[in-house]
């Protein structure tokens, strides 16, 4: 499941393509996870339509690197 297809989003900065709100979680989640710590962000994003729920996990591996994993947590809850 792609928020958006690949052609729309290799080679370019995440808050290009991302919804603002999306794009600020996963930013402030990676910043947390350079001082070392495992962070988690929820955050929506608009697929087919329909508004789906997703979790960023930010494990650091380095001091320059760090491993994110994204999980779909289903349809998002009518706001």
């Amino acid at each position: 499941m792609l928020y958006v297809p690949p052609e729309e989003f290799l080679q370019r900065r995440m808050q290009e393509v991302l919804p603002e709100a999306a794009a600020a979680a996963v930013s402030s989640g990676l910043a947390e996870s350079l001082y070392e710590r495992v962070a988690v962000r929820r955050y929506e994003l608009p697929i087919g339509g329909e508004p789906r729920a997703f979790e960023a996990r930010f494990l650091p591996l380095s001091d320059r690197e760090v491993l994110l994993l994204v999980r779909h947590l289903g349809s998002a809850p009518p706001s």
